[in-house]
């Protein structure tokens, strides 16, 4: 099985949902060595904060060949990420930081997953322009209604999922772990995780 993951916050953001989006990858890479991780980046350079990542010998970053796409991080989740996406074939993409790429949701036989860190705009909007408001809700609500299941930090934000966008609550999974604060060891959250990626592979 080949897992794609949406790689920016795991690669740049050194918060607690950077350090949770590398615990996911890294519990996934160590419970299941037989499988193939990619990680999507936007360019091609040294991620210091994935170095024990790539160390594995499962784990390779993907990014763009293409020079514009190098230069354009806009284009390259646009539309280089689904290009590379239909090039290598993945059976699951998981996007990280709430979202999906354009196009990615439509590859055949791509299953898709996202994880929701929380719906803040939305429940406690203050601090938010309308742009940023508007913005996240439109991108937040198309990956939720897009991916096959969705992983939420805790049973509020699961709660708040259900409520602003009427998501069957059997379609998200609670995993604490994913605040990045969480308790759950590294092997509990590979085992969970894998079950479930196998699970939406099987009815894609």
């Amino acid at each position: 099985m080949t897992i794609a993951f949406d790689g920016r916050k795991a690669a740049c953001d050194t918060a607690e949902s950077g350090r949770a989006a590398r615990m996911a990858i890294m519990a996934v890479a160590r419970r299941c060595p037989e499988c193939r991780i990619h990680i999507y980046v936007s360019r091609k350079k040294d991620y210091p904060l994935l170095g024990e990542l790539l160390a594995l010998d499962n784990v390779v970053l993907c990014y763009p060949e293409h020079s514009v796409l190098r230069f354009c991080p806009f284009l390259w989740r646009r539309h280089g990420i689904a290009a590379e996406l239909r090039h290598r074939m993945p059976d699951i993409y998981h996007g990280l930081d709430g979202e999906l790429p354009e196009g990615v949701s439509g590859i055949p036989g791509l299953a898709c997953a996202v994880t929701v860190s929380d719906l803040v705009f939305l429940s406690s909007p203050y601090g938010f322009s309308w742009f940023q408001r508007h913005r996240n809700n439109i991108l937040v609500r198309r990956a939720c209604l897009s991916s096959s299941r969705i992983f939420a930090p805790s049973q509020a934000v699961a709660a708040d999922i259900v409520k602003y966008y009427f998501i069957p609550k059997g379609k998200i999974t609670v995993l604490p772990v994913l605040s990045g604060t969480g308790g759950t060891g590294i092997e509990p959250l590979g085992d969970r995780l894998a079950a479930v990626y196998e699970e939406i592979r099987q009815v894609r």
